[in-house]
């Protein structure tokens, strides 16, 4: 079977569609050396080596990178060699579908969940933010998104989203949860441990914040209560991964003990997790909620959200928590900071579960689901 994908998010293998797609084509060319995987990627944009000659790369010039989503499939170089299936990893379907069964797969609908969230409209939040998300909201057309054969998600709290706002059957929607960076695991020795601490700034015992600074993280209600607990915790730090945030300007203000390193290279975030006594991953809303698993590979405690995608994924292993209470927050980081063995041992026993994210095995279910949306064509 010829196996088509459009590998448009090569270019930015720092974002989860560019984690996404990277992973699942590696592991799709490893598992499966009888198909052919065809990858079709912008002119310029960079295409890692993969292992193996069952793959092709197809760079097709003269199309604008902004319309590469909805026109790629009309260029020649992709008539030349048409696949059997081809797969969208996002919600921008081509205009035309040459004949060819889609599977699209979505990861989630935040540009319209979020704006139905009460929070993200309460005061604060900057006008320019609110109409860019809901411009997006409006992109999410139900009539585009029915003309593919097959719809996949990674959550089912994105299946009921998609069911609810795309109006499409929640029982014909196929999940495949997401997998996980196998280099995370405990296995940090205290030499790399105090190297990555030096580097960082990290003195002291510290959290580790995940998912970076924008609106939907919650940082502010996590760096207040952050501050609470720090009065009780002289000395304690927080880092916090990733970049960018619309109210910098507030951060940069001097928060004793905040750390914001920016953008950490993936493999130094395994040491950073490992000498971490705490976790911290209380977004208002995710579809997946990677950090978790990651979490958990590196045997550290995990306080996550109670809502959205966060408790399906090894909820025996976390300790969840309402994102919206700052007072919940702060008491619940005390307790666990003053005894940290509490968790370690709920931790080690949700690991086992870990198996069950791994891109390997993801893989063998995209594979099962390329068949099935082949056959429901050609049925249809």
């Amino acid at each position: 079977m010829k196996i088509g994908f459009n590998a448009r998010f090569f270019s930015e293998p720092n974002t989860g569609l560019g984690q996404f797609s990277l992973h699942l084509i590696r592991s799709l060319i490893l598992r499966f050396p009888d198909n052919i995987f065809l990858l079709y990627l912008p002119d310029n944009t960079p295409c890692p080596d993969f292992p193996g000659n069952n793959w092709k790369k197809n760079h097709l010039p003269g199309i604008r990178r902004k319309n590469f989503d909805r026109t790629f499939t009309k260029h020649p170089g992709f008539l030349k060699e048409k696949p059997d299936v081809l797969h969208i990893p996002h919600l921008k379907l081509p205009d035309e579908k040459q004949g060819i069964p889609l599977l699209l797969t979505i990861h989630d609908l935040i540009p319209a969940v979020f704006l139905q969230l009460k929070p993200f409209l309460s005061g604060k939040t900057p006008w320019k933010a609110i109409s860019a998300l809901g411009l997006r909201s409006r992109l999410l057309d139900p009539y585009r998104a029915r003309q593919a054969t097959m719809i996949n998600t990674i959550s089912r709290c994105s299946a009921k989203d998609i069911a609810r706002l795309l109006h499409y059957p929640e029982e014909q929607i196929v999940i495949i949860p997401n997998g996980f960076n196998p280099e995370l695991n405990p296995g940090s020795s205290p030499d790399s441990i105090q190297s990555i601490k030096k580097k960082y700034g990290i003195t002291n015992r510290f959290i580790i914040n995940f998912g970076g600074q924008s609106v939907r993280k919650n940082l502010t209600r996590q760096m207040k209560a952050f501050c609470a607990a720090r009065k009780s915790l002289s000395g304690l730090q927080m880092l916090v991964t990733g970049e960018g945030h619309w109210q910098q300007k507030m951060i940069k203000k001097h928060i004793p003990g905040l750390l914001l390193p920016g953008k950490i290279p993936a493999e130094e975030m395994k040491h950073l997790i490992s000498a971490a006594d705490l976790s911290l991953y209380l977004s208002l809303y995710e579809g997946f909620g990677l950090p978790v698993l990651e979490s958990i590979a590196c045997g550290t405690p995990m306080l996550t959200s109670r809502d959205s995608a966060m408790s399906e994924i090894l909820p025996e292993g976390c300790v969840f928590l309402d994102p919206l209470s700052t007072r919940s927050i702060s008491r619940t980081l005390l307790q666990l900071l003053h005894r940290p063995d509490l968790l370690k041992e709920k931790v080690r026993a949700a690991q086992p579960g870990l198996k069950n994210y791994t891109w390997e095995r993801a893989a063998e279910q995209y594979m099962v689901l390329y068949r099935k949306t082949a056959a429901s064509a050609s049925r249809g």
